[in-house]
């Protein structure tokens, strides 16, 4: 079994994330990646652009070891 608590907040997605984490003192997180839409899978095609996602933004803001699961 894994220790969690569940929280409510607003704010920026990733930011808050990362900072309820930081505050609760956790040693992981683990977010979902889902798979992209049709419209951010044509526009990457079309655009050659990498769009940032939750995921890949709480990664990079994150200081503790971040899961990620598609």
């Amino acid at each position: 079994m894994i220790a969690h608590k569940d929280r409510i907040e607003l704010g920026e997605l990733a930011k808050t994330i990362v900072s309820c984490a930081n505050e609760e003192r956790c040693n992981l997180i683990v977010v979902s990646e889902p798979r992209p839409g049709a419209i951010r899978r044509w526009l990457t095609r079309t655009t050659g652009l990498s769009f940032g996602s939750l995921a890949s933004n709480v990664v990079q803001l994150a200081e503790i070891p971040v899961i990620v699961v598609k």
